[in-house]
């Protein structure tokens, strides 16, 4: 188990080099410095003297990998990757063109691409699936091909049709909403209303032939006649059997955009005016400001790596461990023996929750001694933050353990619950940049409140009487949690029930 902790935190450091490095390359590289300058003064014959200085004031006239002039470690530190790329793994993205400080740009826009991408992404699922079980369930019939030819035609019409259709046909014409714009607080739910259902509509043709051919490849399957045989109604069989088994790949293919709901819609947010991730990247691709570009390609392959590395430390690793009991058969040994249910979850959890601790201390202390982490609380009262929180994660995992069918759909499951929290706990962008609703769904996420304890402690050196609110909304998550995985265990699990 720690072996693979350890490989999958490993995996990460080259990938992220990777990333820094064919970034760097694209910027610097294959497009130099000189270029940059020629693009951003928009002047065919500007002088060398204009380049320079142009150069100088951003800190381009440095050597890019290796300073001869300088001297010690500055000269590593004192080159244009180390100022431009390497200072991106410690947050600091620099600043654009216009001054403003990059870091702060996209922690305040973060909430205007939360605000359209969850909405979308949620009723799209909702819409898609459905539709897509209504055509399944009527496959070969009239309505199935009349569906099928529906969503071909929407496949084959462009984002931009949808967009400026709806603007011309809903804004203009009957003037239902604003045709674009932003405002804060409730005000900005009547901006939200038209990107949203266009996101919607226009992902129906290709989301719906998707999960339509996995439903009818699971409908052929032998379980399904099986379970037809036994006497199971068409509605059952669809929803109680096909539907969860073909959740698989489905959740797969959510999991994909899942980390790209924050950056935003380039193409929505600037026709809709929306002050978020997408229309910053778009306005500094048409600025040409590239230290912009540069940040948010690094953000997005960093937050999709943290994001697979937390998803299969914790909750994915415990999630099929129920699972594996039942596929190796020794789910019925542990059914007969003299234990009750309760320890049965409490056995599973035990065993990770050790391991989860101890790499929960190592990554402290190492954050102490290496980067200089302020810690100004108890270790006591941080300890038993931590604790309650990873009992929470743990057993979250062996809940879902006890509500699936195979490692695969735990594995998938685990993905769909936990990537969330990455996003809306607050762990990377502080809740109040977000939209209420998006906000509302972040106070349901353990990770929140851990994330608020360990800030008060190790920032502020509070006390647990001072964050009693967190401390007891995990504890009430923890009792929740255990309740569930046992209650589920008896009631599905154990034989004879």
């Amino acid at each position: 188990m720690l072996a693979y902790i350890l490989r999958r935190l490993l995996y990460a450091i080259p990938i992220l080099i990777g990333v820094n490095l064919i970034t760097f390359a694209l910027f610097f590289v294959v497009n130099t410095p000189d270029d940059m300058a020629r693009m951003q003064l928009g002047v065919k014959r500007v002088t060398p003297e204009a380049i320079e200085k142009w150069k100088s004031e951003r800190g381009y006239d440095k050597p890019l990998f290796w300073n001869s002039a300088a001297s010690a470690s500055a000269s590593v530190t004192d080159t244009i990757f180390f100022q431009k790329s390497a200072r991106m793994f410690a947050g600091d993205f620099g600043r654009a063109e216009d001054g403003r400080d990059i870091a702060g740009e996209i922690v305040s826009r973060m909430g205007p691409s939360l605000a359209i991408a969850l909405p979308t992404f949620v009723l799209g699922l909702f819409v898609t699936v459905s539709f897509a079980l209504l055509l399944a369930f009527f496959r070969a019939t009239t309505l199935d091909f009349w569906g099928v030819v529906l969503c071909v035609a929407m496949m084959s019409i462009s984002g931009l049709f949808y967009i400026i259709g709806g603007q011309f046909l809903i804004s203009k014409i009957f003037r239902l909403v604003p045709i674009s714009g932003y405002g804060g607080g409730l005000d900005a739910f009547k901006f939200l209303i038209l990107p949203v259902l266009i996101g919607v509509i226009s992902g129906i043709g290709s989301s719906t032939r998707w999960y339509r051919t996995i439903f009818l490849e699971e409908i052929s399957k032998d379980y399904v006649r099986t379970a037809r045989a036994k006497g199971l109604s068409e509605t059952a069989v669809l929803f109680g059997h096909v539907l969860r088994n073909a959740m698989i790949p489905i959740l797969t293919g959510v999991v994909v955009v899942i980390p790209l709901l924050f950056m935003g819609s380039l193409l929505t947010e600037s026709f809709f005016g929306i002050p978020g991730l997408g229309s910053y990247t778009i306005d500094a691709i048409n600025a040409q400001d590239f230290a912009v570009v540069r940040a948010m390609v690094f953000i997005g392959s960093v937050l999709y790596i943290i994001g697979l590395i937390l998803t299969f430390i914790g909750t994915i690793v415990t999630s099929i461990g129920m699972v594996r009991e039942r596929q190796t058969g020794t789910l019925e040994q542990l059914a007969v023996m003299p234990i009750r249910p309760s320890q049965v979850i409490l056995g599973k959890i035990t065993p990770y929750f050790i391991v989860a601790a101890a790499d929960m201390v190592i990554v402290t202390v190492l954050g102490i001694l290496l980067f200089d982490v302020p810690f100004n609380g108890s270790p006591l009262a941080f300890g038993l933050g931590a604790g309650l929180f990873l009992f929470v994660v743990l057993g979250l995992g062996v809940f879902i353990s006890t509500i699936s069918q195979n490692a695969g759909q735990a594995i998938q499951t685990a993905f769909f619950f936990l990537l969330p929290q990455i996003l809306l706990s607050g762990m990377i962008f502080p809740l109040d940049a977000m939209a209420a609703g998006v906000r509302w769904i972040g106070y349901l996420l353990p990770l929140t409140y851990f994330t608020m304890i360990s800030q008060g402690i190790m920032l502020r050196g509070a006390s647990i009487a001072s964050l009693w609110v967190p401390f007891t909304v995990l504890a009430v998550m923890a009792v929740v949690v255990f309740a569930g995985a046992t209650m589920r265990f008896r009631r599905d699990l154990a034989p004879g029930r």
